[in-house]
Formats: C-alpha cells, structure tokens, sequence
C-alpha cells in the first residue's frame, strides 16, 4: 500500500486468526485481520483473488495461487467485497461543488474579464484585419452585397453624420448584404452590414439611422471584439471539458 510496484509475499495464517504478510524482498511482516479483509470485485485479472485489508486500506493483496486461495477460503473469515470508503459520497459532491464552481467561474467571470482586457489591447490595425476578413467570409463570399450610385450616395451622408458624432476610435466600413432580413450586424474592425431587406422595409431614413446608430454603438464599446475573445476562451473551456468530440458543439450552445 506504500508503493505502487508488485512485490512477491508470502502467507501464513497465525494462531490469533491474522493473515500474518512476508514481503518476500524486503522481508518486512504486516499483518491483516482475517474478519476485516475485503474482497475486491471488477477486476480486469480474472485469473486472480485480489483482496483488501478493510475498508479503508490502499494496499491490494493478489493471490494467483489456487492453493494460497484455499487455505484462506476455509477460514471462518467472512471476506465481504469492499464497500465505500466513509464518507465517500460526501467528498465526491463536494469535490463536484468545487469543481462546478470554479468551472462557472472561469466562464462567467474570468474569462468575460480578460476577453474585455484583450478587446482594448488588441491594435486598431489588427482589429480592422481582422473585421475585414470575417466580412468577406460570411458576408461578400456567401450572399453577396447590393450598391448602386445613389444608394451608395444617401448611405455614405448618412454614416458621415453618424460617425462624427461617434467620435469613433477607428473608421467604419458599412455595406449592404443582399438578404430579405430586416436587419443590421456589426463585426469587430468597424464593419456594419445593413440587410437589404431593412432598406426595403424602412418607411423613413430615419428608422435606417436608427438602427445603424445602435450598431455604432457596439463598435464604440468594442462588444463584438470582445464577445470574441469571450467564445474563443469559453470554446477551449468547454472543449477541454468535454473533450474534441463534442466540446465545440457544447461551447456554441
């Protein structure tokens, strides 16, 4: 029980009913009360007996010998299978507990912390890459942008108006997706994309600004950005949670 490394024993009953142990390299003597020894089911070796001093001891008898294992079954003791450890439950849930609340901390309070400290350190420059790139990925390369001079014409007003009054840490970049969704989105970098099908259903420019103005003002707290961040580390969380199987699914709901 002190090492995890097989050692050879010898046995021998002794006259006070003690499973009396010989290490037979050592020659250290310990000895086991034959009415506590537990038997140890579910092992994989099903050539062996493998025993227990009691309930609560880590050391592991394994007995190969049919003769050995004779000797021992015809004694009166009665080699009930090892039970839980006292407290066993108790500790797992509380092991669980502990687990869960750290877990539920890194999610909901470390990570969301540091995502917002990487958002305000992350360079203008790259912050703009990088909202480009994701902009022609989802957005150019899937279902395409509408522009015509006059649209292009009102829309550029517009935004200027918008973004001096911003007062924006970087330039915004606004497009148009030919999508029937009444709606807006706006992506790390300073990019906005209106849905034609807001364009088609607004009744007045007013209501374009609007939502655009609410848009503004996510670039201006940087929120995409961060939510960024914040699924990156909540992604590699979870996966390590659950593993590769799974994890990014679990991560996404």
């Amino acid at each position: 029980g002190i090492s995890p490394a097989r050692q050879r024993a010898s046995l021998r009953i002794t006259e006070e009913g003690m499973l009396e142990i010989t290490n037979v390299e050592k020659r250290t003597v310990t000895h086991w009360d034959l009415q506590k020894i537990r038997q140890v089911p579910d092992q994989a070796d099903t050539g062996a007996a493998v025993f227990a001093p009691d309930n609560e001891g880590a050391a592991r008898l394994i007995i190969r010998e049919a003769e050995a294992l004779r000797v021992i079954l015809e004694t009166d003791a009665p080699l009930p299978y090892l039970g839980r450890a006292r407290g066993q439950v108790r500790n797992v849930l509380m092991t669980a507990a502990l687990a869960a609340a750290c877990f539920a901390g890194l999610l909901f309070f470390l990570i969301p912390y540091y995502a917002g400290r990487a958002a305000m350190a992350l360079p203008v420059e790259t912050e703009i890459a990088m909202g480009r790139s994701l902009i022609t990925r989802v957005y150019t390369n899937q279902v395409g942008t509408c522009s015509s001079a006059e649209g292009d014409a009102a829309l550029a007003m517009m935004v200027d108006r918008l973004e001096r009054e911003a007062n924006l840490y970087l330039p915004l970049e606004v497009s148009v997706a030919r999508h029937p969704a009444v709606n807006a989105t706006a992506t790390m970098g300073g990019q906005i994309t209106i849905f034609q099908g807001l364009l088609q259903n607004a009744e007045t420019p007013e209501q374009v600004a609007a939502v655009m103005a609410h848009e503004i003002g996510h670039v201006a707290n940087r929120d995409v950005t961060r939510e960024t961040f914040r699924s990156i580390g909540s992604f590699g969380l979870v996966g390590l949670l659950f593993g590769d199987a799974f994890g990014s699914s679990a991560a996404a709901g």
